[in-house]
């Protein structure tokens, strides 16, 4: 059954992100709000709010997850599948579908997998400490278990 990001998920990603209520630049591309990519011809109102910025970031999240859902054949819970959404949202579904961590995902190696996180830590050839600190939440993200509220007592 395909996932999808969950709430914490989206939240995560909105932190890891930042917001921007005007178009940024990084020299190749504009983004706005919790880093949508502004496309050619998109109509975007600037500034946005939090809402619409919510938004967009929704809708641009249901291709990430058919990425995931479509190149992962192993067993994911919930954890793992946002990190892998942040991931795949950060660097783009090419370079997820070409990565030694999806191939040693698929493997079964989640521990490798998970080591696999930091090594995206460049930027214009250089490491850049943005995203080592998202890489290292990423992956802490990725490798921690999710509760299992079915096996709640209850009084």
């Amino acid at each position: 059954m395909p996932m999808n990001v969950s709430p914490a998920g989206i939240e995560a990603i909105k932190q890891r992100e930042g917001f921007t209520p005007t178009p940024i630049s990084d020299g190749a591309r504009q983004e706005i709000g919790y880093g949508h990519d502004i496309l050619p011809g998109e109509n975007i109102p600037s500034p946005i709010d939090e809402a619409a910025a919510t938004q967009l970031l929704e809708d641009d999240l249901v291709p990430v997850a058919t990425v995931i859902n479509d190149s992962v054949s192993v067993p994911l819970n919930q954890n793992q599948f946002d990190a892998l959404a942040s991931f795949v949202y950060n660097i783009g579904a090419s370079a997820f579908r070409n990565s030694t961590l999806l191939k040693l995902l698929n493997l079964g190696d989640y521990a490798g997998a998970a080591g696999q996180f930091g090594r995206w830590n460049m930027s214009g050839g250089r490491v850049n400490a943005g995203l080592v600190a998202r890489r290292k939440s990423e992956a802490a993200q990725f490798t921690s278990p999710v509760a299992d509220v079915s096996t709640t007592a209850t009084s």
